[in-house]
């Protein structure tokens, strides 16, 4: 007879592994992909990061191109509108290239990653029968299967996005700072009668107007991850579920057992449900905080501009 073996309790965090025991997890197991053995995975990153800048030189040649244009239609100029209506095309030939080739680059970084690991929990999965003794041993480990084809995309694929984004928004940030601090200048506000002077009032605005709208996301969206693993979680055990039922059919049928099956994989879907009424009210937390910080965005710095602006335009009265 075969004896189940009892594992420890598992604890509220991240199914019995706190979040420094998996972050070394996920280093030692990333380590292994960007190792000696795949050097390919280094010639994907430096790829992934030399087009990444490309791309940014290309969103700001795009800026200083509008910025041109606008300065060449406002003094009538238009010879130079003419010669810049003809570098439209190719700059944005070119931008729609660099998109498109990044996008390649980052999924082609992914898949060769996905492979990398997929391949090896496979083969540990079915090394010496662990994929049967795992039915014997208790832990957080329900649903392999599900694991090796979700988890492992969902380990793969977010990563990298997240590194992508998080080198797009700093290099970005690094270079229209300078931007922001050259065209913004200072600015002077009157308070009770006291002249105070903000050098790079725009710079100091965009941080402020940053540091506001991130605070406020992490606040709002806190439960996002958590609903989403929990989501994830009973979609999981709802397809084992019905795996299961198909697998057994005919001891089912034999033993009539459909109605207790069918309340079986009621409530299995219930959970899903309900896992997924909790991602909708957190998403549309979030879409409350996004949508508002993308109409604002736009709006913030011809407020912010508008007195600098209107002061110059006006004519000197004389006395």
């Amino acid at each position: 007879m075969t004896r189940k073996i009892e594992a420890p309790e598992p604890d509220e965090d991240a199914g019995g592994l706190n979040r420094r025991h998996l972050l070394r997890a996920f280093w030692k197991s990333a380590g292994g992909f960007w190792g000696r053995e795949t050097q390919v995975s280094w010639t994907l990153s430096g790829t992934l990061l030399l087009i990444v800048l490309l791309n940014l030189a290309a969103s700001y040649g795009m800026n200083a191109w509008h910025r041109i244009t606008f300065d060449a239609l406002q003094s009538r100029d238009s010879d130079t509108v003419l010669l810049l209506s003809a570098l439209y095309l190719p700059l944005l030939a070119g931008s729609v290239l660099l998109s498109v080739v990044q996008i390649c680059a980052r999924m082609t970084m992914q898949r060769r990653w996905r492979e990398w690991l997929n391949n090896r929990l496979v083969n540990r999965w079915l090394n010496n029968g662990r994929h049967y003794q795992l039915n014997f041993v208790g832990g957080a480990h329900k649903n392999p299967e599900a694991r090796v084809a979700d988890d492992v995309r969902i380990a793969t694929e977010a990563p990298i996005d997240f590194a992508t984004g998080v080198t797009t928004a700093v290099l970005s940030a690094a270079t229209f700072i300078v931007v922001l601090w050259t065209i913004g200048g200072t600015l002077t506000v009157h308070v009770r009668g006291t002249a105070i002077t903000i050098p790079g009032f725009l710079v100091v605005a965009a941080v402020i107007y940053a540091m506001a709208a991130s605070g406020i996301m992490s606040v709002i969206g806190r439960r996002l991850i958590t609903v989403s693993e929990n989501k994830n979680q009973a979609e999981a055990e709802y397809r084992y579920v019905l795996t299961r039922l198909r697998e057994n059919g005919e001891g089912i049928a034999l033993l009539k057992g459909e109605d207790q099956e069918s309340n079986g994989v009621d409530k299995s879907f219930k959970r899903v449900l309900r896992a997924w009424r909790d991602v909708c009210i957190q998403s549309m937390r979030t879409t409350i905080v996004s949508q508002t910080s993308s109409y604002i965005a736009p709006i913030l710095p011809i407020i912010l501009c508008a007195p600098k602006f209107l002061s110059r335009s006006q004519p000197e009265q004389s006395c």
